[in-house]
């Protein structure tokens, strides 16, 4: 009351042996209610808290693309449309040829598209919405005054010659920064395949053409320089993926062999395989997974040397590419029968793989080898290119079908997921371009600062 007298106890308060609205109180009196009435009638304790956090589960489960962050009671997660990236932001058009492969460097900073125009553009990472090319990879086929001109200062790159013929050091006639060529001036090796180095220093490329002699090329990515040229196969270099400290790389190709390069250019393991279609090393190094053949998957444990395998001969469908998770976990495989299949890596056998854990369907293959990745929020999307000149999107965890992206005018042959970026993804495409994708708020927050700044100026 006002004057601070205690209200005096009612009738039933007395009856019942309340002793006030203090916490002891209210808990004594919820024990005697909970011996009186029947248990149907009464909640289980703390039900509202764990139906609360059941509701938030189902979001998670159902929405797994959102970030933990933007969860909430009070409101349902956004659609996917405002936190997938859906719009495309800006079109790369530097390459005057097919575009067969896209790769983000680990740190999310720089792009790398290699083309059928036998280049690698190294592009800068500004934003969601922008990138500025840097310079191209690609070889000056002129005498070295012409690339002296260019900007060469005739020198051998750093670094002692492999044994065995293995590798050899830039030459002369390799420009630090090169100029870009002009459309239709394709007299090098179309590049089919790029792979960044654990610390983003350096670059892998690797190509088809003969008059190369199938070599596979390693890049300072500062300079544009051409560091080390590998020279041990003898057919089509597909794949090559980098051990996690740096100093080692596989390689493989169409002619039946998978190579160990030392960094410095030494060939310390040749692997007579049936030929190598693709492989990718999980980022501990624990697991090496290629696909050999027309249709076997191979999950080697370095360690141990055990390897699980998978044919799929029976199911009439060709293997062409894979994708890992960034832990290693789950495996990503792109069928010819058009369809991405995902396997669960920690319920692997010794000698073979289980069954898949998920089948994503829509997109379109059958001739051409086409590249899936996981990517968003803690990788629970999974993304594919297509014949049909779309790119798809599905949730990782429940295979449902979330996005298509209509905009290129051509085969989509590789996708890539920005590593520190969720709402940033990049395509490539036989219409010659790469296209940059991101959210709508994004896009349109960065067109309403770009006209602001036009009127400023």
């Amino acid at each position: 009351t006002a004057g601070g007298a205690a209200l005096p106890a009612s009738p039933a308060a007395r009856v019942l042996g309340w002793a006030g609205p203090a916490a002891p109180g209210r808990e004594a009196l919820l024990q005697l209610l909970r011996a009186m009435l029947p248990p149907r009638l009464l909640l289980p304790e703390r039900r509202l808290e764990a139906l609360l956090e059941r509701h938030l589960e189902v979001q998670r489960a159902t929405h797994s693309w959102v970030p933990a962050a933007k969860f909430s009671l009070l409101t349902d997660p956004q659609d996917s449309a405002a936190l997938i990236p859906t719009v495309t932001a800006q079109v790369l058009d530097a390459h005057s040829d097919e575009v067969w492969h896209v790769q983000f460097s680990h740190d999310g900073t720089m792009l790398a598209t290699a083309s059928k125009d036998a280049s690698v553009a190294i592009w800068d990472v500004k934003s969601s919405v922008e990138v500025v090319l840097r310079h191209r990879l690609t070889e000056i086929e002129e005498s070295v005054e012409g690339a002296e001109e260019a900007g060469s200062d005739g020198r051998d790159s750093p670094g002692a010659s492999g044994a065995s013929g293995g590798g050899r050091r830039g030459r002369r006639g390799m420009a630090p920064v090169l100029p870009l060529q002009p459309p239709g001036s394709n007299k090098g090796s179309p590049v089919t395949y790029v792979a960044w180095s654990p610390d983003d220093t350096r670059i892998l490329t690797c190509g088809n053409d003969r008059k190369q002699s199938y070599l596979v090329k390693m890049w300072d990515v500062r300079t544009g320089a051409l560091l080390r040229a590998f020279e041990r196969h003898t057919d089509h270099v597909t794949a090559v993926a980098w051990m996690p400290d740096g100093s080692k790389f596989f390689s493989g190709g169409l002619d039946n062999r998978m190579i160990r390069w030392a960094a410095d250019g030494d060939a310390e393991e040749i692997q007579d395989h049936m030929r190598v279609n693709d492989l990718a090393l999980s980022a501990n190094g624990a697991l090496l997974v290629s696909i050999t053949g027309e249709s076997e998957v191979n999950v080697q444990r370095l360690a141990t040397k055990r390897t699980a395998t998978h044919d799929f001969e029976r199911a009439e469908a060709s293997c062409t590419s894979l994708c890992l998770s960034a832990d290693g976990r789950y495996l990503l495989l792109n069928l010819s029968s058009g369809e991405v299949v995902m396997y669960d890596l920690n319920e692997a056998a010794d000698d073979r793989l289980s069954e898949p854990v998920r089948r994503f369907r829509g997109q379109k293959q059958g001739r051409y080898i086409i590249r899936s990745c996981f990517g968003g929020s803690e990788q629970a999307l999974v993304c594919s290119g297509s014949e049909d000149s779309q790119v798809y999107v599905w949730s990782r965890c429940t295979g449902e079908l979330l996005e298509v992206l209509p905009g290129h005018a051509g085969t989509v042959n590789a996708v890539a997921w920005n590593p520190r970026d969720p709402y940033m993804l990049a395509s490539a495409s036989d219409d010659r371009t790469v296209r940059i994708w991101s959210t709508r708020d994004k896009v349109r927050d960065a067109m309403n600062a770009k006209g602001k700044a036009q009127l400023v100026a």
